[in-house]
């Protein structure tokens, strides 16, 4: 769209003006708006807007923001880390553990790591790489009844 003041330029300011509820509308070039002194050429700063705004307030209490909570190993901070998804070190499950909890619980459903895994599981896992083996041979010889039984007791046994 070209400047609708030269008509030259192409037009890259959009300049409303509302007077007595009647709506202008320009659509103006750089050079254009700057002779109209219309832009971002404020004489004044956001201090000055503010600062009669509060003049009127007495007995405003101040409130503080809330102190960030840094990890005291690593330095990491609960936003670092909701950011990466990474902790810093393993401080920081004891440093953010009101904030991590949920969470932990939610993803892994539980809130620590336990160490080691259950017999019962190893046991399951044993069966299940031996049925893939099998699984891998029948496709091979082209047993495919005998591969969708295994398919299925395959997918049986991880769904535990």
């Amino acid at each position: 769209m070209k400047c609708q003041n030269c008509g030259k330029n192409n037009a890259n300011v959009r300049y409303t003006q509302v007077i007595n509820g009647e709506k202008t509308e320009l659509f103006l070039c750089d050079e254009c708006a700057n002779e109209m002194n219309i832009g971002m050429n404020f004489n004044f700063g956001i201090n000055d807007v503010f600062s009669t705004f509060f003049d009127d307030f007495t007995g405003l209490k101040t409130i503080s923001m809330p102190e960030i909570t840094k990890c005291k190993t690593c330095g990491l901070t609960y936003d670092e880390f909701a950011k990466t998804g990474l902790l810093g070190c393993e401080d920081c499950y004891d440093t953010f553990s009101n904030r991590l909890d949920g969470v932990l619980n939610r993803i892994h459903g539980n809130n620590r790591h336990l160490l080691g895994k259950k017999k019962e599981n190893k046991k399951e896992e044993n069966e299940v790489d031996t049925l893939k083996a099998k699984l891998k041979e029948c496709i091979e010889k082209e047993e495919y009844e005998e591969a969708a039984k295994l398919r299925d007791k395959i997918r049986k046994l991880e769904n535990k």
